[in-house]
C-alpha cells in the first residue's frame, strides 16, 4: 500500500515505545494535520499532544505493557472526540490506534444531478417506445467504490467517482459497421458506485456492446490520487428495450438482473439480459438441489497447494482449496457454487464438510511432508461467523491430532471487513495457537487500523496483483507498499501467483518472504485421501 493511501488513512497508527517516544506511524488525516504528519517519528508523546491528553496516552502505553493486555480510552481535543486502542507489541512497545468518534460527512455526493439524470433517461425510454426508436440502458458497478468510501474514506471514494466520470471520452470509435447509424449515447450516476448509460439508435446488439465496453475499459484503467492507485473493477448489465422490456421501470430491473448476473461474474464480466438470464434462476436451483446431493455423496474435494520459502524453496505450508467435480458438468470453479451456497444456506455445510475432510486427510499428509509443514484452510465467511465454528474447529483437533500452532486459518481480506467485530473470534482463534492469515489481499479495503488491532501473522496478496506486477507500474508499486505493510506489522508478507522464476526473483526483490504458484513443482495430494484413509 503506498505512502499517499496511508496518509488519507483517517485513523493515525503509531508504534510508541515505554519512554512515550514515536518510533513509527501511519496514517492520521483526521486526527493531526498533514504538517504535523510528516514530523512524528522520533518524537515524544507531550511533544504532539497537550500535556493532559499525552499523559494520559503514556499511562495507557505503560499499564498495557505492564499488564500484557490491550487497553481502550477516549479524549476529547479541538471539539473532537477520540477513541484510543493500545495493543502491547512485545515488552517495550505499543501498536497505538486513534479514531475520530465523529461521524464521517461525505462531500461532493450532489456534484452529479441524479435525477436529472433519471428524468432525461425515463424520457428517452418513452420516447423510443413512442418513436420504435432502438433503445438500450447499460448500467456500470465499480465495485471497489463502496469498499473504499467504507473502508478509506468516503471522501476519496467521491474523488474517485468524479475522476473516473471526468475521463470517459465524449466520443468513442466507430464500430466495424459503418452502414449502421451513428448510435448517440450519455452517462449519469445512479447511485454510490453506479453508472447508467443509454444508448439510442444502435440496431444491432454489438454496437450496444461496443460502446459499453469501451466505457467499462475507461473505467478498468487505474486512478491515482498522489502515487496511490486504485482499480474500480467495472462490470456492466444490458437490457434492450422492446427485446427484453417495454417500460421505463422493466427495462431498469431487466439491467439490473443482468449486472447482478455480470457481478456474480466477477470484474470485467459485460452481461446481456437475454434468455440465458432468464433461465438462471431455474438452473441455480438446480445447482443448489445438486450442490446437497454433492455434500452427501462426496463430491466436494479439496485439492492442495504447496507454500513455499521464496528464497530457500524450502516447503512452509499446504494450502487446501475447494473443488466441486460435478458427475455430468465437469469441475463447477469455486467462484460458481459459492456464491451459490452463500445464499441458499449451504456455505456453513460445505465448510464444515471442507473442515471434516481435511481432519481425515492431515495425518497422512503429515506423514508426507513432516511436521515441519503448516496445513493451511480458508473457512467460508458464513461458516467462520457461526456460533458452532469454535466447536468445529475443536472438534478437527481432537480428531485428526493435528496440534493448534501446525495449523492456519486463511481468511479473504473482503470477508474479514463484513465480519463486524472480528477481534472476538480471531482473537479466539489465535489464543488457541492457530495462526490466521489475511488472504485475497487488494480484493477488500480493510483500514490499516482494523488490520492493526487484530492478531493476525500473515498477509497473502492475491494473484491478479503479483501477475499484473511486471508489466503495470501500479500493480508493482501495490505490491511493494503491501510488502512494507505487512512488514510494518509483522505480518509474513506472502503472495499468490509465483508462476514464473522472473516473478519469484521480482518478489524477493520486493521483500516477500513466501509464495504460492505453478513456479513450484506440484504437490501430488489432490488424490482421494480419504478413501486411502478408510481403506488403511
Amino acid at each position: 500500500m503506498s505512502d499517499s493511501i496511508i496518509q488519507a488513512m483517517p485513523d493515525l497508527v503509531a508504534f510508541v515505545g515505554r519512554d512515550g517516544i514515536i518510533s513509527k506511524h501511519l496514517g492520521g488525516r483526521q486526527v493531526l494535520s498533514v504538517a504535523n504528519l510528516t514530523e512524528l517519528t522520533g518524537r515524544r508523546l507531550d511533544e504532539v499532544w497537550p500535556q493532559p491528553i499525552a499523559k494520559l496516552l503514556l499511562q495507557m502505553v505503560r499499564r498495557a505493557l505492564s499488564d500484557r493486555v490491550p487497553v481502550e480510552d477516549q479524549y476529547t481535543a479541538d471539539e473532537h472526540s477520540y477513541e484510543v486502542r493500545i495493543r502491547p507489541q512485545g515488552r517495550e512497545r505499543v501498536l497505538c490506534v486513534i479514531r475520530e468518534l465523529a461521524n464521517v460527512v461525505r462531500s461532493g455526493a450532489d456534484q452529479v444531478d441524479r435525477r436529472g439524470f433519471e428524468q432525461r433517461m425515463n424520457q428517452s425510454i418513452a420516447s423510443g417506445i413512442l418513436r420504435e426508436r432502438q433503445v438500450s440502458l447499460g448500467i456500470i458497478h465499480l465495485g471497489a467504490i463502496a469498499d473504499i468510501g467504507q473502508s478509506l474514506d468516503f471522501t476519496i471514494a467521491d474523488q474517485l467517482m468524479t475522476l473516473a466520470l471526468g475521463r470517459l471520452p465524449s466520443t468513442l470509435p466507430a464500430t466495424s459497421n459503418d452502414s449502421s447509424p451513428n448510435p448517440s449515447w450519455y452517462v449519469g450516476q445512479l447511485g454510490d458506485g453506479f453508472v447508467a448509460v443509454v444508448v439510442a439508435d444502435a440496431p444491432e446488439r454489438e454496437q450496444v456492446r461496443h460502446i459499453i465496453q469501451m466505457l467499462c475499459n475507461s473505467f478498468a484503467e487505474p486512478l491515482s490520487i498522489g502515487d496511490a492507485s486504485f482499480y474500480l473493477a467495472p462490470c456492466a448489465g444490458i437490457a434492450i428495450l422492446g427485446e427484453d422490456a417495454l417500460k421505463p421501470t422493466s427495462l431498469l430491473e431487466a439491467a439490473r438482473a443482468a449486472l447482478a448476473e455480470a457481478r456474480r461474474q466477477g470484474p470485467g464480466s459485460l452481461q446481456f439480459y437475454s434468455d440465458t438470464v432468464r433461465k438462471l434462476p431455474k438452473i441455480r436451483l438446480d445447482l443448489q438441489r445438486e450442490l446437497r446431493q454433492a455434500i452427501a455423496s462426496d463430491q466436494i474435494e479439496l485439492h492442495y497447494f504447496g507454500r513455499h520459502n521464496l528464497a530457500s524453496g524450502q516447503l512452509e505450508a499446504v494450502q487446501a482449496y475447494l473443488r466441486w467435480r460435478h458427475p455430468l458438468r465437469g469441475e463447477v470453479l469455486p467462484s460458481e457454487f459459492i456464491p451459490i451456497a452463500s445464499s441458499t444456506g449451504l456455505a456453513v455445510s460445505i465448510s464444515r464438510y471442507a473442515l471434516m475432510r481435511l481432519s481425515i486427510d492431515a495425518p497422512n499428509i503429515d506423514r508426507r511432508l513432516g511436521a515441519a509443514v503448516k496445513v493451511s484452510f480458508a473457512p467460508l465467511r458464513h461458516h467462520l461467523m457461526a456460533d458452532e465454528f469454535l466447536t468445529d474447529l475443536d472438534a478437527f483437533y481432537q480428531s485428526c491430532g493435528l496440534a493448534p500452532d501446525r495449523f492456519e486459518l486463511r481468511i479473504a481480506e473482503k470477508s474479514l471487513t463484513s465480519l463486524g467485530k472480528a477481534e472476538g473470534i480471531i482473537g479466539q482463534i489465535a489464543g488457541l495457537g492457530t495462526a490466521v492469515m489475511v488472504d485475497e489481499f487488494g480484493c477488500g479495503f480493510s483500514s490499516l487500523a482494523r488490520l492493526a488491532q487484530l492478531p493476525l501473522k500473515g498477509l497473502q496478496i492475491d494473484r491478479r496483483f503479483v501477475l499484473a506486477a511486471a508489466k503495470r507500474t501500479s500493480a508493482l508499486r501495490f505490491c511493494k507498499g503491501a510488502m512494507s505493510l505487512a512488514r510494518s506489522y509483522g505480518l509474513i508478507p506472502i503472495a499468490s501467483g509465483v508462476d514464473t522464476e522472473a516473478v519469484r526473483q521480482l518478489l524477493i526483490g520486493l521483500g516477500c518472504e513466501q509464495g504460492i504458484g505453478d513456479h513450484f513443482a506440484r504437490l501430488e495430494l489432490k488424490e482421494p485421501l480419504v478413501k486411502k484413509m478408510a481403506s488403511a
